[in-house]
């Protein structure tokens, strides 16, 4: 089982919904992804005569405005899916 060989306990699996699940496991995916991106830059980094500064190693690109359109898109189609409720019905179902 997947869970359990990432090192969650087996017996929370089972109160898990599948989407919380999806989410925990895409967490474990990132994790392994950026340890996997860590080693092979140490692995360049031994290899070249000189070194870059440190701070150009973590420099992050802006995100484009193609990207950021996107995500609104994305967030509003998302938003499109969910219910409508008002305050009275979610203070109803939180027994509030």
């Amino acid at each position: 089982m997947a869970y359990v060989e990432a090192g969650f306990d087996e017996a929370s699996f089972w109160r898990l919904t599948p989407r919380m699940y999806l989410i925990i496991m895409k967490g474990v995916e990132a994790r392994h992804r950026a340890r996997v991106e860590m080693a092979w830059v140490g692995a360049v980094l031994a290899r070249v005569d000189k070194l870059p500064p440190l701070e150009k190693l973590f420099e992050k690109p802006e995100p484009s405005p193609a990207s950021a359109a996107m995500l609104r898109a994305e967030m509003r189609a998302h938003a499109r899916t969910m219910t409508r409720r008002k305050w009275s019905e979610w203070q109803s179902m939180s027994g509030g």
